[in-house]
């Protein structure tokens, strides 16, 4: 075991920029997975912080346009 950990530390060594870029590489990947697990946790599988969620309404707004398209 420690001579493969040496032998893969001393690979490493040996290119250094294929190393760094591996590294930045894994980096990138998992802080962009644990955003964005995060994000979809707290959006979707958390109930909302309000405490009266009957209280909440959706508000909007239409244009005359939008209004004269429907027909009416």
């Amino acid at each position: 075991m420690i001579r493969d950990l040496r032998y893969a530390g001393l690979t490493r060594l040996r290119s250094p920029i294929f190393t760094l870029t591996a590294t930045l590489a894994l980096a990138l990947a998992i802080g962009a997975n644990a955003a964005i697990f995060g994000l979809v946790d707290a959006l979707w599988f958390r109930p909302p912080g309000v405490h009266d969620a009957s209280s909440l309404v959706r508000v909007f707004a239409t244009t005359s346009s939008e209004h004269e398209s429907r027909g009416r």
